[in-house]
């Protein structure tokens, strides 16, 4: 067999073997276990990586343990190295119950392990006790199969990519693939399959080598940041440049327009970075923590030879475990599904520019990639090359109904479930990810058939998941608000949580689109709802199985489905005494009744009612995650006895049985601080529902800088908050001359923003009804500017103006200007909303905003923490420090922590809860809080360098809010805690 030695030392050997048209890679190695483990893997990682693509047999005495491929419990050894594993995409191919690989006189282990990569997994590995000159067995590895090859597309790394080059190429692709409308419905899948694989082809060329240092960015700077950049020094060279000073004038105007745009986008996108980061350190949200594994964030699973399958035996290799997980999470059903009226139509409402812009927008750079290989950015360039062809070619998907076969292929990665030995494929989260351009359309048929749902009020409103304006708050206050209405009526509340058993994997799809095509929504939906059901697959490391059962994980239309699906369930009549909610797959059943002894009784008969739905549905409850708990502000001693039949569905129980669901504490405490939030919010009269606008209607009101020369009518607006009253006006300008102006007060709650966007809307309404051939609207809001400018925005005010704008004949054009600059206009409209606030009346009141409720709640919150501090018996010396509680002092550390509440290793705290001496180190006793800072002479450096000459007479509150000292204090504990610890280890 020829081969190419790539690589060897005495720990590692790497060759490249070719065999049967095919390369691979063979590897050697040895971790001595006197060495650290992750040397020996970071030596191997290199050639992982350069060879990425290439098959790989990993043949490794690692001294490591881990019950995956032996009998022995994990150590520190196996945990890094399976943690290797699970970066490096690694199979471990050894059978945890095969003979152990080394024997000796101190014992058995498994320590000789064979890892594999990008191969077709179906290999025998066999532990051969054979007479060697070795301590450690044979390892036979049977092939039993000759193809090898996987087809894995290079990861497209986008900070390598030449953007420009990248740009023209699409460019080039789209142009040679314009004429999109001849192309027959059968042609259309690999006309998409061709289009990607050019532009991948494009995006995965090599750029040209620089051998320069790559400049070190901060962790918030992105590529737009670096466009815009350029772009701006561009102009401002443009301008430097010029000579002739009218002309410069205007490029000076033009390059200071956009370089306010570019520190703008800086500030904005510093704020944004810095979110996303507390939430990706913070976020226990179980999506979000699974994306983060395409990312390498998190771990991966390595998949386990033996898993039990859909016959109940063990797999034998981890293809046929691989294979298992898809058959459980993928499954495949016989049934028929029943014939469909799926006639051609062409009426239709055809996608806009500006509605996929909307969606396109939206997409996040470090998005995961699906089977196809293209990033969301690579997408979005393909949008911004050509937005016509781009609608178009969406529109001619939509027209004939069609949802291309390309885009339905999901990329599967699994997580373990917490707390499960990986020994089952239910004990495996399988996390789909799909083609981003594929998303796209995904998305655009969901927010249409939401818009229906919504509109047409065919959802019922007792579901709460998946919904706008919709969420576990709101599912929580209509609990509270039952339950509120339930104690007036001297009645007792019983909550029974139900959980759907693998419910998103176990819909039936010819039930589903029964029930799709019942609904009075429009047919062009329907059928290409359809198509996307059709012919999916799901790919698990080149593995790929069909399936026509479930919601399409990954999907945007699949939450949308299921509520669908779980809408006539909630539409049942229950009788007089229930209430059933759902939160996604959650229901919660409500019932009342006078004495907790007639839960029992009733609840039977609410739960044979779903558990008759299931069964039609084909769903099963599971009881362990089910629980019921009872709300009542007396006391009660009759615990009810709630029973639930479990009914067969796509993985059912063994046997057709009653189990009793668990039953938990009354939620006394968790009511209590519900019931303060409800006080909160009860004064005001919050409006719920949501406007939701067509798709299709979704637009851009585009602005622009003011410049002096700007001529015609001019309509300067603005805003102003003085003394908790709130103005508005604008004023007009004819040929420089003041023509007409109009003031108005608003409500004393409203926000100065709510006075620009009024005075803009009043300003729009003049220039309408004195039928202006043209107006210039000028206002000193970016705020208000920018969100009509945001194709997502759904304020009811701005999406007035839009329709305003959108209907009027005249040609309104809308300008910022800088405020208190010195120009005329700006200034006289600023003085007019001054004197609106004035005015005894109030012209236009407004609803509460939600800054306003959110500033409400805070202030109350805040109060009941001072409350709560100011009469507590705990934490007094902190309070002398501290006796108002403000958010603006939350900005604490480890160590001044210790210092603020005197814990730690402070001696006074050591002596009371550990018994230790409270002796100073410095001899003095006691050793707290104020000897530390002012009289330990172990610290007088560091005083010296960070605190004020005068600091015997600065209380502590003032040197913790000051940077220098607070520098210092942090300092001291510091090195004190060190010092203590360097002590206890003598």
């Amino acid at each position: 067999m020829p081969g190419q030695l790539i690589f060897v030392n005495e720990d590692l050997v790497v060759v490249m073997l070719h065999h049967n048209d095919q390369d691979f890679i063979l590897v050697s190695m040895y971790c001595s276990p006197g060495k650290n483990i992750d040397n020996s893997l970071e030596l191997l990682k290199p050639h992982l990586l350069k060879y990425y693509n290439f098959p790989f047999l990993i043949f490794g005495d690692f001294n490591a343990k881990s019950r995956l491929w032996g009998q022995r419990d994990l150590d520190e050894r196996g945990s890094k190295l399976l943690h290797f594993c699970h970066s490096m995409d690694l199979n471990v191919e050894n059978d945890p119950f095969s003979p152990p690989t080394f024997s000796s006189s101190r014992g058995d282990s498994w320590i000789d392990l064979l890892l594999t990569k990008n191969l077709s997994d179906e290999i025998s590995l066999e532990v051969r006790d054979e007479i060697t000159n070795s301590d450690h067995n044979m390892l036979f590895v049977n092939f039993l199969t000759a193809n090898h090859s996987i087809n894995h597309r290079n990861k497209i790394f986008l900070k390598n990519l030449n953007w420009w080059k990248l740009k023209a190429n699409i460019h080039s692709i789209i142009n040679s693939n314009l004429e999109i409308d001849q192309l027959s419905n059968s042609d259309i899948n690999s006309f998409i399959s061709n289009i990607q694989d050019q532009i991948f082809a494009a995006a995965s060329s090599k750029p040209s080598t620089n051998h320069h240092k790559k400049q070190k960015y901060a962790i918030w700077w992105t590529r737009e940041l670096q466009s815009k950049r350029s772009f701006t020094r561009a102009l401002r060279r443009l301008f430097q440049k010029e000579i002739d000073p009218q002309l410069r004038e205007i490029k000076k105007l033009n390059y200071k327009k956009h370089q306010a745009l570019y520190k703008k986008l800086i500030i904005t996108t510093k704020r944004t970075k810095f979110k996303d980061f507390i939430n990706s350190i913070s976020s226990k949200s179980l999506f979000g923590n699974n994306y983060n594994i395409f990312s390498n964030k998190k771990k991966r699973n390595v998949v386990s030879k033996r898993i039990i399958n859909s016959s109940g035996t063990l797999s034998t290799t981890i293809a046929d475990s691989k294979l298992a997980i898809l058959d459980f999470h993928f499954p495949w059903s016989n049934r028929l599904l029943t014939d469909l009226d799926l006639h051609s139509q062409t009426d239709f409402i055809p996608f806009t520019c500006h509605e996929l812009e909307a969606i396109v927008n939206k997409i996040k750079p470090n998005e995961a990639v699906g089977v196809d290989g293209l990033p969301g950015e690579v997408i979005r360039e393909i949008f911004i090359a050509n937005k016509v062809w781009f609608k178009d070619l969406f529109n001619l998907l939509l027209g004939r109904g069609i949802f291309p076969d390309t885009w339905k292929t999901a990329r599967i990665a699994l997580i373990e479930k917490e707390k499960r030995e990986l020994n089952h494929a239910a004990h495996f989260r399988p996390i789909c990810i799909l083609p981003c351009w594929g998303k796209i359309l995904d998305k655009a048929i969901a927010e249409r058939l939401t818009f229906h749902l919504e509109q047409g009020n065919i959802l019922h409103d007792s579901q709460f998941g998946f919904r706008r304006n919709r969420s576990t708050i709101t599912a929580i206050h209509n609990v509270l608000e039952h339950h509120k209405a339930a104690e007036e009526n001297k009645q007792m509340t019983c909550l029974i949580s139900l959980d759907m058993s693998n419910a998103f994997n176990s819909v039936d799809w010819d039930i589903l689109l029964k029930k799709i095509f019942s609904l009075n929504i429009p047919y062009y939906l329907k059928r290409i709802i359809h198509s996307f059901l059709e012919a999916r697959q799901a790919q698990l490391d080149g593995h790929i199985k069909n399936y026509n059962n479930g919601i399409p994980q990954g999907s945007s239309l699949g939450p949308i489905l299921w509520n669908i699906y779980i809408n006539d369930l909630l539409e049942t009549n229950f009788g007089p005494h229930t209430k059933v909610q759902a939160f996604a797959d959650d229901i919660l059943i409500m019932l009342t009744a006078p004495a907790s002894y007639h839960f029992t009784i009733r609840s039977q008969d609410v739960i044979n009612i779903i558990q008759n739905w299931t069964r039609l549905n084909l769903m099963t409850v599971n009881q362990q995650k089910s629980f019921f708990t009872i709300l009542s502000s007396r006391k009660f001693t009759h615990i009810p006895s709630i029973k639930s039949a479990s009914s067969p569905g796509r993985h059912p129980a063994p046997g057709y049985q009653t189990q009793a669901i668990q039953g938990s504490l009354p939620l006394k405490h968790m009511g209590n601080n519900l019931v303060i939030l409800n006080q909160v919010l009860q004064p005001l009269a919050l409006d719920t529902t949501t406007k939701f606008i067509p798709p299709w209607e979704k637009y851009s009101i585009k602005w622009n800088f003011y410049t002096e020369d700007l001529t015609g009518t001019l309509i300067f607006t603005d805003g102003s908050k003085m003394n908790g009253r709130v103005g508005g006006a604008f004023v007009v300008y004819s040929n420089g001359i003041e023509t007409h102006c109009e003031m108005f007060r608003l409500s004393d709650h409203a926000t100065v923003y709510s006075a620009e966007l009024l005075a803009i809307t009043q300003a729009i309404n003049f220039a309408i009804n004195a039928r202006l051939p043209s107006a210039n609207i000028i206002s000193d809001s970016r705020s208000v500017l920018q969100a009509l400018e945001n194709v997502n925005h759904v304020e009811k005010e701005i999406l007035a103006i839009k329709q305003l704008l959108a209907n009027q004949e005249s040609a309104i054009r809308l300008f910022w200007i800088k405020a208190h600059a010195g120009f005329t206009g700006n200034e006289r409209a600023d003085e007019y909303a001054k004197n609106a606030t004035t005015k005894e009346d109030t012209d236009f009141t407004m609803g509460y905003s939600i800054p306003y409720i959110k500033g409400l709640i805070k202030k109350d919150l805040l109060k009941q923490w001072q409350d709560r501090w100011s009469s507590s018996t705990k934490g007094r010396e902190l309070f002398s420090i501290l006796p108002e509680v403000k958010t603006s002092r939350i900005q604490g550390d480890f160590f001044t922590n210790q210092l603020l509440t005197g814990h730690g290793c402070i001696g006074i705290y050591q002596e009371r809860f550990f018994g230790k001496s409270a002796v100073c180190s410095c001899g003095q006793l006691p050793e707290d809080r104020n000897h530390i800072i002012y009289d330990c002479p172990q610290w007088d450096a560091i005083r010296q360098r960070f605190f004020p000459k005068n600091y015997l007479s600065v209380q502590l509150d003032l040197l913790l809010f000051n940077k220098i000292s607070r520098t210092g204090l942090r300092e001291l504990m510091n090195t004190k805690l060190q010092a203590s610890l360097q002590f206890n280890i003598d």
